[in-house]
């Protein structure tokens, strides 16, 4: 599942978590990661333990920018309580002009 929502994959080793669960802990590059086929771009700390797969960071989407200690990562989407969040102003397709 790791790789299906984040790119490239990683190999860590699993040792045992906090919970007694098998599972690993990652950090992620500061260049980030293209998350949902280069959608978005995340940056932070990956998680896998009992709860899942679970980051504390930072997404950008588009012109959002979140900020969360606890993203939980789905295949096709995810969940979160940000504690940070902008807008940005960015233009995201090509003006038309009407002649």
């Amino acid at each position: 599942m790791f790789q299906m929502v984040c790119s490239p994959a990683s190999e860590e080793k699993l040792h045992t978590m906090h919970d007694k669960s098998l599972g690993f802990t990652h950090a992620i590059p500061k260049s980030g990661y293209n998350l949902y086929n280069g959608e978005a771009k995340l940056y932070g700390g990956i998680n896998m333990d009992n709860e899942g797969i679970n980051v504390a960071g930072s997404i950008d989407y588009l012109a959002v920018h979140v900020e969360s200690g606890d993203f939980v990562m789905f295949p096709d989407s995810l969940l979160a309580k940000g504690n940070v969040g902008e807008d940005q102003e960015k233009q995201l397709a090509p003006l038309i002009s009407h002649k």
